[in-house]
């Protein structure tokens, strides 16, 4: 499958909703396009991505877990969450360390 080329003016506004610091989840959405994919598009335009810092809300955690324990991908769910995969990898750990303890706490694999 071929992609989708953006056009200037998909560009301009790309650029635009970055400034504002929509997400790259809800960017995708605008533009029907994958998360991943406006995330590279970004790095290519040369627009510094921020780090997402939201704070994880109980909900949040909610969602991961059920999702791990149902063996969705790390990728799923962070497309799922907004946020990114590295991101949702260290919440599930912390999580577990919080449950289980350091010496207990599993290596995750994606």
């Amino acid at each position: 499958m071929i992609p989708r080329l953006w056009t200037e003016n998909e560009n301009q506004r790309f650029r635009e909703m970055c400034a504002r610091g929509v997400t790259f989840r809800e960017i995708a959405k605008a533009f029907d396009r994958d998360q991943r994919g406006c995330q590279k598009h970004a790095r290519i335009l040369g627009i510094a991505p921020r780090r997402n810092k939201m704070a994880w809300d109980p909900s949040d955690d909610v969602d991961l877990i059920e999702m791990r324990n149902r063996k969705v991908p790390f990728t799923e769910i962070a497309e799922y969450l907004g946020r990114d995969e590295g991101a949702c990898k260290r919440r599930m750990r912390r999580l577990a360390i919080m449950r289980n303890g350091e010496q207990n706490a599993p290596k995750l694999a994606g």
